[in-house]
């Protein structure tokens, strides 16, 4: 009874560590004009070390043994979550405009008629929201996320309200997903024998709680439908399995990659399921982007190869930074990807069936190997296998080093908080 009262108490730090966060996010001049960081660079350091006071509240109850068979029910989770999740949605992002480049396109196409896989959405002026945001940086390109995403967003194009309260209704929105992948997930957890708290430790996540409820991406919904996928090949429901990894190619093109988990029957490699579940997701994709006409495939490969052929050193993964140190090409990077995933096919999947480590590492692999724009919410997606493997001392480790590396680069990507920092410091000194 007292090891479940320290429990709770915990989790109500964790959510009171996300009080100034809030407040910080809602104490600007403004949300959207000229740009989304619209902060003082004082705001912007209190609002890092915020950051850090959260996932240090979260670390300190990962690392709870003692607790890690406990249980708790999820109604009461989620009801001793409430005030957590009221404050997420109605808090405007502040780390990213990316909630913008979602819903705008939408309106612009549904309302106003214009593409959003030909048309840049700052041209479009007639939308009161456009007047809204300024210049934000995707300003002048299309949008990059598939036609299934557009149509989910679709209802919202018809609010009359201000932006900032259609991101807010958007980021309620993602309450389901989030719930869904939480309760998915424990059930997965049950099949793999992990403790019961780590689905609390899944649900209080600061990559889900920050980067999914407060800063509004769309990679929320990516980890529910993998999740989904994931339950479904192991429960040998390969056509709901790759709907699935339909739905998640035609809102972000990249996790097509994870296709071969259903290649393979009774942990033998079948020509006839690449053939199917390659018809699935193409034929859904296809379907979906009927709406939008046939230039948006073309368009997101498009947006794609300009995405790649980024260069950057303080926002890339580690080796991404020595292959811009180096002055490697696009190329360099794309033929250490192409290895390293033909390595983990043949270790996870040909020599022995294990979907969620594939999963795993080839998503590792892309974010770490081939991504030439690492941003943080990217690493919601191999976060959840990683707890499923909670046992293995190695993915507990990744777990780790997912939530800290997450806010590292937001912290010096976003708002140079170490530089900031040494300032300070060589002031006092």
């Amino acid at each position: 009874m007292l090891s479940r009262t320290k429990i709770w108490f915990w989790i109500f730090a964790l959510e009171l560590s996300f009080v100034p966060l809030a407040f910080l996010a809602w104490n600007r001049e403004s949300f959207y004009v000229e740009q989304v960081e619209n902060f003082t660079q004082a705001k912007f350091f209190l609002a890092c070390l915020s950051l850090i006071l959260v996932t240090l509240v979260y670390l300190s109850i990962f690392l709870k043994k003692e607790w890690r068979n406990e249980e708790i029910s999820f109604k009461k989770l989620f009801i001793f979550l409430s005030p957590l999740f009221l404050l997420l949605v109605v808090s405007p992002p502040f780390l990213s405009v990316d909630t913008v480049a979602y819903l705008i396109p939408v309106k612009n196409y549904f309302i106003f008629g214009f593409n959003p896989y030909t048309v840049p959405f700052q041209q479009v002026v007639e939308n009161s929201w456009v007047a809204q945001i300024g210049h934000p940086w995707r300003s002048d390109l299309i949008t990059p996320y598939g036609p299934f995403f557009l149509l989910l967003l679709a209802p919202l194009a018809f609010l009359s309200t201000g932006l900032t309260t259609a991101i807010a209704i958007y980021k309620a929105l993602l309450l389901i997903p989030y719930i869904f992948s939480v309760v998915i997930f424990d059930r997965l957890r049950a099949h793999f024998k992990t403790p019961p708290f780590v689905t609390v430790l899944f649900a209080l996540n600061p990559l889900l709680l920050v980067f999914g409820l407060l800063e509004g991406h769309n990679d929320l919904i990516l980890v529910a439908l993998i999740l989904a996928a994931v339950w479904f090949v192991l429960n040998k429901k390969f056509f709901h399995g790759n709907l699935a990894l339909a739905a998640i190619t035609a809102i972000k093109l990249f996790p097509i990659i994870l296709a071969p988990i259903f290649w393979f029957e009774h942990g033998f490699f079948r020509w006839r399921k690449v053939f199917f579940s390659l018809l699935v997701i193409l034929g859904f994709f296809f379907l979906t982007s009927l709406a939008f006409g046939f230039s948006t495939f073309p368009s997101l490969l498009k947006t794609i190869a300009n995405q790649s052929s980024l260069s950057c050193l303080y926002i890339c993964s580690p080796p991404q930074i020595l292959f811009n140190v180096f002055s490697a090409s696009l190329s360099t990077s794309l033929a250490f990807f192409l290895f390293s995933y033909s390595l983990i096919f043949w270790l996870f999947l040909f020599r022995s069936f294990k979907p969620v480590q594939f999963i795993f590492w080839s998503l590792m692999a892309f974010c770490f190997i081939y991504l030439r724009w690492l941003t943080p919410w990217y690493l919601m997606l191999p976060l959840p296998l990683a707890l499923l493997l909670f046992e293995s001392k190695k993915y507990r480790f990744w777990v780790v080093f997912l939530t800290v590396y997450a806010v590292w680069q937001t912290l010096w990507a976003n708002v140079g908080f170490f530089g900031i920092l040494l300032e300070k410091i060589l002031s006092i000194l």
